[in-house]
């Protein structure tokens, strides 16, 4: 573990308020790529649409008109993951029903597991605890579960990031009716809540939105110390805290169902207000702007209508960073729109970005040292791009929480985060 004052110039702090987002002329509306899943398209070139309405439908979520407006075209174009997919451009045009409308809430409680997982998917809800999934696929693979543990993660796992501390605090009250929800669509046997130390969740106020007989777990978590918020993280100190000294947190892992702050609010708003995902809370940040903040965006903005509300850039951006500097993905450039993934955008100027070139391994072991989880990055590296089969050593990168330290202290610049999470996923498959 490193100190976390290594990764940022200063000591991140939280906003007080959120400001929304400017309207465009046009969305960019990102349906998703193959490898997520081929949705059902439901609308053409030319249709008319109205604010959130369902304009592609999937096994596992559907995807909604952020705005009323004009289908104009639909094309394949960049997401801010790196991937490519279809994209549906609206014009603006009408009225809005779901924007600046007062709606009334729903008694949530009358509805079964069953009903609010149908509901998570029809809004379009998805888990963006590390890499963004549909929420309705998660609960499906954990419904086989017997013993079902939820997580709940209030705090950023990067420590660049501020959003879902910001959301934490901000509507705490949503996080608290978020998790609520999600426990009964789990059918969770016990629901844990780690939080920073500077902020522990109202147990009082709990009390009104839990109903169920899920047992709630409080984990303090020190978040001066980097990595502190992977799933590997999060189990290990879930573990080692004497509240939790419990035979239901002996086989606690990647079975069980993770979460985070932003995912929760966006239950809240799809199950009581009855309101689809299509928008999200974005950290805009990076010494290349004036001034830095927290916008509620629509989907489909293009990250340049983000810049240009906050004034234009004081000088010239040579990366711009989606989720964080440390485990984010640089993006293709300012026409990307934000995605239901996008919690933070930075912008970095030159002088702030290192050498992107990448040299051969020297086999310095600063990797090895590093690693949280006493991998050997490096080996891994080697074993991926070697002619010979070597599933061992691959193997073991599945026990890799991708917290990006490796990349940080690699003085050849060689992409080993990346790798190893492209063979994971490989392994997976």
């Amino acid at each position: 573990m490193v100190s976390v004052s290594e990764f940022i110039s200063e000591e991140k702090y939280l906003f007080d308020s959120v400001a929304n987002g400017y309207m465009s002329k046009y969305f960019f509306v990102p349906v998703g790529s193959e490898k997520d899943g081929l949705k059902e398209l439901l609308v053409q070139k030319g249709d008319e649409v109205k604010e959130g309405q369902v304009i592609a439908k999937g096994r596992f979520e559907n995807v909604h008109s952020p705005v009323p407006g004009i289908v104009s075209d639909i094309f394949v174009g960049d997401y801010g993951d790196g991937k490519q997919g279809l994209i549906i451009k609206i014009m603006l045009s009408g009225a809005f029903s779901i924007t600046g409308k007062k709606h009334d809430k729903i008694d949530w409680k009358i509805y079964d597991s069953s009903s609010l997982a149908f509901m998570l998917r029809d809004a379009g809800i998805e888990n963006t605890f590390k890499k963004a999934e549909p929420i309705y696929k998660q609960i499906k693979e954990i419904s086989e579960k017997e013993s079902k543990v939820l997580v709940i993660r209030l705090f950023d796992e990067d420590p660049e990031r501020c959003t879902d501390s910001f959301v934490t605090r901000k509507f705490s009250q949503k996080i608290y009716g978020g998790a609520a929800i999600l426990a009964r669509a789990i059918e969770a046997t016990a629901v844990v809540f780690a939080y920073e130390k500077s902020f522990k969740p109202d147990e009082s106020v709990l009390g009104e939105y839990f109903d169920s007989d899920a047992k709630l777990f409080f984990v303090p978590i020190d978040v001066k110390k980097y990595p502190f918020g992977t799933m590997h993280d999060l189990v290990s100190s879930i573990k080692k805290h004497k509240s939790c000294r419990n035979p239901i947190f002996e086989k606690l892992g990647a079975k069980d169902f993770f979460v985070d702050s932003v995912t929760l609010a966006s239950i809240y708003d799809a199950i009581v207000f009855e309101k689809p995902l299509i928008d999200r809370y974005i950290h805009v940040n990076g010494a290349s702007l004036n001034v830095t903040g927290i916008l509620n965006l629509k989907i489909g903005t293009l990250i340049s209508s983000v810049v240009e509300q906050f004034g234009g850039f004081k000088e010239p951006p040579a990366r711009i960073i989606i989720n964080g500097i440390v485990t984010g993905l640089a993006a293709t450039g300012l026409n990307v729109p934000i995605s239901k993934n996008v919690k933070s955008i930075t912008f970095l100027p030159q002088e702030q970005v290192a050498p992107q070139h990448t040299e051969i391994c020297i086999r310095c072991g600063r990797c090895r040292k590093i690693c949280p989880v006493n991998l050997w990055p490096g080996n891994i590296y080697r074993a991926a791009h070697s002619e010979n089969e070597e599933p061992d050593v691959l193997k073991i990168s599945l026990l890799c929480s991708e917290c990006g330290l490796c990349n940080a202290v690699c003085p050849s610049r060689i992409p080993l985060c990346q790798t190893i999470a492209l063979v994971k996923e490989k392994i997976k498959e």
